[in-house]
């Protein structure tokens, strides 16, 4: 890299050089690149005096998200989102985790925002508008609230900034109940930045899909790119999101960027006839798992775009391998999956087995390193250690355990398969133990398992957990509270209970047993096979009716 990373840099270049063209359109407001860098000019001013290193944005799909990340930049802080379909404990916790006192709240985030205050230390609150303010400041008298000021009448100046200073924060799931801060930095964005700019079709004409949430790092991919060449992002409304197609055609997104289950969601609708989305040049699939033959149903549909197929992790910032998908090769990859594809420049790989040593064959868990790979789990050196590692073969350099099983040849990488118990849910990373320590806390009961669902298909949509007869537990009630501690997608489909639980020779509860068991309940809808749930079987029946 021959210059110092400064991403709000590049951004304000692109706006300096673009000023009239569309950077954000939101419904039917489009706003240009100098309208948006004014806008966020005016509230960096603010926000620069403020003392958290990260500016929470309570808002999402909207003009006030958008200017919310530049206006973050500007005033040399970074952004942490959050998402409006989280329960406002688990935002709590997010900005708890992150000592975060300032927050930019949009419309959509108000109906949230009295529980989302709740017990929080004294907040710094800027508004979209002054609709809530005089009540906001009646009923909560430890934070301070104001109105988020116009627009400059002339573009802010640049700031400098530290390649070293984060750009954004986002948290993973954790198994321990809580979640894992990860800072990207702007010497880790860069790097990415710049393959995908080098590798994919994308000038000023480009118009991005924006369908990720703001809180899953591959929103981060239509975002910066696009903002870095004077490209559009427009947004998704959120009646929308599962089902896209009239968007893409209405809007002529030129660049689709989603988890593959959408192709899914709309083969099963229909929506994916051949030709169907003509104006798509470039699709990019990540989060989970994409199958051949799901990337040949949205190539026939998308006749004139590139199906790229992205492997990534937060901690490696966003991607850091891609395949391109071709239709005259299928059985290219392992299991009917597209491959991972090939590491991205200057970024390097190992494979370690299961002592962490580096094995000369070409299968084993991933290991990552290069400028991509952030520095470790906020405020937590334990994980931090657990997953950013010395290996003894090695000269001193720190290598990220993916906890991937891949397989390595003539340049190309090909998932197998987790080494521990996170899954994708949806396109989202979930450690399962993360769900089974909410439920254990809820149900005041020591041994919980949690197991993905459907168990039968690659995709998974759900989890289900499993507990002994003997917890006096109502199974309504339990999901109902799971409700209030868990995202959407880690929501719990059902529960079932055994008589006890199947250990291993280790004494260890034996998962592999478990699901053996759920898959002839799963297969037969018959609660047999040395397996009983709840009192007799009509704990059961009442949780499937």
């Amino acid at each position: 890299m021959s210059d110092p990373a400064n991403i709000i840099r590049d951004m304000c270049a692109a706006a300096a050089a673009y000023p009239t063209r569309p950077a954000v359109e939101v419904g039917d407001q489009v706003t240009s690149y100098d309208e948006l860098v004014r806008l966020a000019g005016a509230w960096a001013q603010v926000l620069g005096n403020e003392p958290s290193p990260y500016i929470a944005l309570a808002a999402c799909r909207s003009l006030t998200a958008y200017a919310g990340i530049w206006a973050a930049l500007l005033a040399r802080k970074a952004y942490l989102p959050l998402n409006l379909k989280y329960p406002p404990a688990r935002n709590r916790r997010m900005l708890d985790l992150a000592h975060t006192r300032t927050l930019i709240v949009g419309r959509e985030f108000y109906d949230q925002l009295e529980q989302l205050l709740r017990d929080l230390p004294t907040q710094q609150v800027w508004l979209e508008d002054d609709s809530r303010l005089v009540a906001l400041q009646a009923t909560h008298h430890r934070h301070r609230f104001a109105v988020l000021p116009a627009a400059l009448t002339q573009a802010p100046s640049v700031p400098d900034v530290d390649g070293e200073a984060p750009v954004y924060l986002l948290f993973t799931s954790g198994s321990t109940g809580t979640p894992k801060g990860v800072a990207v930095t702007h010497n880790n964005l860069r790097p990415y930045v710049d393959y995908v700019l080098a590798n994919s079709n994308i000038d000023a004409s480009a118009r991005f899909s924006q369908h990720p949430e703001l809180t899953f790092d591959l929103s981060k991919h239509d975002l910066f790119p696009a903002w870095r060449v004077g490209a559009c992002v427009v947004a998704l409304p959120a009646n929308a999101v599962m089902l896209p197609g009239f968007f893409i055609k209405q809007k002529k997104i030129t660049h689709w960027t989603s988890v593959p289950s959408i192709i899914s969601l709309l083969d099963k609708r229909r929506m994916l006839k051949p030709g169907a989305f003509p104006d798509v040049k470039v699709s990019v699939f990540a989060g989970e798992p994409l199958t051949e033959e799901m990337a040949a149903k949205w190539q026939a549909a998308c006749p004139n775009s590139a199906v790229e197929n992205y492997y990534g992790l937060t901690e490696a910032t966003i991607a850091i391998t891609h395949y391109r998908w071709h239709e005259q090769s299928p059985g290219q990859g392992v299991n009917g999956l597209v491959p991972m594809g090939k590491l991205f420049d200057d970024q390097s790989f190992c494979l370690i087995d299961e002592n962490g040593t580096i094995v000369d064959g070409d299968t084993g868990e991933l290991c990552l390193h290069g400028s991509q790979i952030t520095k470790g789990y906020l405020n937590d050196p334990d994980k931090t250690a657990q997953k950013y590692v010395r290996l003894s073969d090695e000269d001193g350099r720190v290598w990220y355990r993916t906890g991937d099983l891949v397989r390595y040849r003539h340049g190309c990488f090909f998932y197998l398969g987790r080494l521990d118990n996170q899954v994708k849910l949806r396109g989202h990373r979930v450690e399962l133990q993360e769900i089974e320590h909410a439920i254990k806390n809820l149900a005041q009961c020591d041994q919980v398992v949690a197991v993905p669902w459907p168990l039968d298909q690659r995709r998974k949509e759900a989890v289900v957990a499993v507990l002994p007869a003997n917890a006096q537990v109502d199974s309504v009630l339990l999901k109902a509270a799971c409700k209030t501690q868990l995202p959407e997608y880690m929501i719990l489909k059902e529960l079932y209970f055994i008589e006890s639980m199947p250990l291993n020779n280790n004494g260890k509860i034996d998962r592999l047993e478990i699901e053996r068991r759920l898959k002839h309940v799963e297969n037969t809808q018959n609660p047999c096979e040395g397996i009983h749930f709840g009192p007799v079987s009509r704990e059961l029946a009442r949780t499937q009716s």
